[in-house]
């Protein structure tokens, strides 16, 4: 088939039209892809004299951290999952990664999706208010959240990550916290809760608790 003759061009496009779209990949039960960000910062301790790695994580409404990313949403702009990645950061984090920036680390199929993992390192201020269902993994401690308060889909892909890191050592992109949200999120770890879970009662009192602790010493 001559690939620049109209009849090719016009069957190349209802492909890529109906490959898109949601219902059809279920009716055919093909695998949907999603785009899954790895976003570096270097996470400080509470003087600031020592920095560790750590990827950021974000909290939904049933209680575990997840990598943040989705599903490609054509209505919403996306041409690929990098687009989708660059989306829902800004979404749920309003940091800023650019398209060149974003770096392909590996792809895998874990039941119905494929993962497109990327490497991210984003950019910008985040505030309380959009920073609070934060959380961070450490690659190289024990103390970061744990993970039954992970995601199982975001533990493996983390857990492959683990092969690739040292490809992104020392990379990050600059990202200031509003110092409540590392509060609030080791109160979450201490109460096993996720912000999402119990935002008005448990961990307002472990994190008041906290201060109060700091006020004293």
């Amino acid at each position: 088939m001559n690939i620049s003759s109209p009849y090719f061009i016009f069957l190349s496009c209802i492909i890529a039209i109906v490959l898109k779209n949601e219902a059809f990949l279920k009716v055919m039960n093909l695998p949907e892809n999603k785009g899954i960000a790895i976003v570096p910062y270097l996470f400080k301790d509470e003087k600031g004299d020592t920095a560790h790695p750590s990827i950021l994580l974000t909290a939904k409404t049933h209680g575990l951290y997840f990598l943040p990313g989705g599903k490609i949403r054509g209505e919403e702009g996306d041409k690929d999952t990098i687009d989708t990645v660059i989306r829902r950061l800004k979404e749920d984090t309003h940091l800023v990664v650019t398209h060149d920036s974003v770096r392909p680390i590996f792809v895998r199929q874990i039941g119905g999706y494929i993962y497109d993992v990327y490497f991210a390192p984003a950019s910008g201020i985040i505030s309380y208010e959009q920073g609070k269902y934060l959380g961070f993994y450490f690659p190289d401690r024990a103390d970061g959240t744990p993970a039954e308060m992970i995601d199982d889909i975001s533990q493996k892909l983390l857990e492959e990550f683990n092969k690739y890191k040292h490809q992104f050592s020392g990379v990050y992109g600059s990202i200031q916290l509003n110092p409540t949200i590392v509060k609030l999120w080791q109160a979450s770890i201490a109460s096993d809760q996720t912000p999402m879970q119990d935002p008005l009662e448990k961990l307002r009192k472990l994190f008041k608790e906290s201060l109060g602790k700091e006020r004293l010493n």
